[in-house]
């Protein structure tokens, strides 16, 4: 491989062919070219995926195999693809984008040196299976915190035992978070909702209690959707409908009486 003209390539075994996929500097920034080279009915040829303008670095080609027209390789199988050009964390990182995972690879985008380096030190490889699914896990939780993306951030915000930067460590600081901000909600739902439920309760008896059936499943019944539309309505406004509301749900409407 010229590294001049071809700065990365990857390929990937996969059972039926030889998959790959590579930079190609032009004269204006660099195109991406993919292939299928013991199978080529099933990609005849190398055909072009991706192009830009921009100069060519391992992250830009990570962003472009993130979008590539064609090409792309399963999530399951990106761990055993081979990179050259590329090694360590950023390689694995061309491995991700290769089978289009956006949440993960831009994550891993957002890390400085310092943070990339962490990571290649705890997961060699960070395309494997096992590590992909903690990284699943992870990201759900810096998510759903809101967190910021850095790993040093997430250290300085979770601050797990003094002094690590173990990202299963820092997972479990946030979990901790993540458990403690739900408890606070549904405490905070609880006492919200504690003084219209007997009126909920005197409102929703006046409908059917029969679980409707059909087509072999079986759906909640009237009263008891119309009980959970009441306690949404009491937790959102602070107070139950007046006058007649129209209720809706998934394929049942109807209108709910006014508490009295």
């Amino acid at each position: 491989m010229n590294r001049k003209t071809i700065p990365c390539h990857l390929t990937l075994d996969n059972g039926y062919g030889i998959s790959w996929v590579e930079a190609r500097i032009s004269a204006v920034g660099y195109h991406v070219y993919s292939g299928c080279d013991t199978e080529p009915e099933l990609m005849p040829g190398a055909i072009c995926v991706g192009a830009t303008k921009d100069d060519y670095s391992w992250s830009k080609f990570a962003r472009s195999l993130l979008t590539i027209s064609d090409g792309w390789i399963d999530r399951d199988d990106c761990g055993r693809a081979e990179v050259e050009g590329e090694s360590g964390v950023r390689a694995d990182i061309l491995r991700i984008a290769w089978s289009q995972d956006q949440k993960t690879t831009i994550w891993l985008l957002a890390q400085t040196d310092e943070g990339l380096d962490i990571l290649e030190a705890q997961f060699p490889r960070l395309a494997d299976k096992e590590n992909r699914a903690f990284l699943d896990t992870f990201l759900d939780a810096v998510e759903e915190l809101n967190a910021e993306p850095q790993v040093e951030r997430l250290h300085m915000a979770f601050r797990p035992a003094a002094g690590t930067t173990d990202l299963r460590a820092i997972l479990a600081e946030m979990e901790k978070r993540i458990y403690w901000i739900n408890n606070a909600r549904e405490k905070e739902r609880t006492e919200k909702l504690a003084p219209f439920l007997a009126k909920i309760e005197q409102i929703a008896i006046q409908f059917d209690d029969t679980p409707s059936r059909g087509g072999g499943i079986t759906a909640p019944s009237k009263r008891q959707r119309v009980t959970r539309w009441l306690r949404l309505y009491a937790g959102r406004h602070g107070e139950l409908p007046r006058g007649n509301m129209k209720y809706r749900f998934p394929s049942t409407e109807g209108t709910c009486p006014p508490a009295k």
